[in-house]
């Protein structure tokens, strides 16, 4: 997996956990930022759509009825998170500006 962004995972109902999202041909694997979390992968052959919205950068992730909901880190570049997350998973992926 080549390129990666830092995101607030939601873990809870109120808990977010910092994690790296690579992303990759492989697909999505969430390693935890600091020791002690899990790390985790959305394979690319699973059915996936992924939700990026602004101004302030969310990215929701449905795969297998299940959601996983992040804030994206404020120094990536939306334009460029979306053309890697193209370019590397066969995913529906929605755009939405506020």
């Amino acid at each position: 997996m080549k390129d990666s962004i830092k995101v607030k995972l939601k873990t809870g109902f109120f808990a977010k956990t910092e994690y790296i999202l690579r992303i990759g041909k492989n697909g999505l694997c969430f390693s935890p930022f600091r020791s002690g979390g899990e790390k985790f992968v959305i394979s690319a052959a699973e059915k996936t759509s992924v939700t990026l919205a602004g101004p302030k950068l969310k990215m929701e992730i449905l795969v297998a009825g299940r959601l996983y909901v992040a804030d994206i880190s404020n120094d990536a570049d939306f334009q460029k998170t979306m053309k890697i997350l193209k370019e590397n998973i066969d995913a529906k992926i929605v755009m939405e500006l506020n």
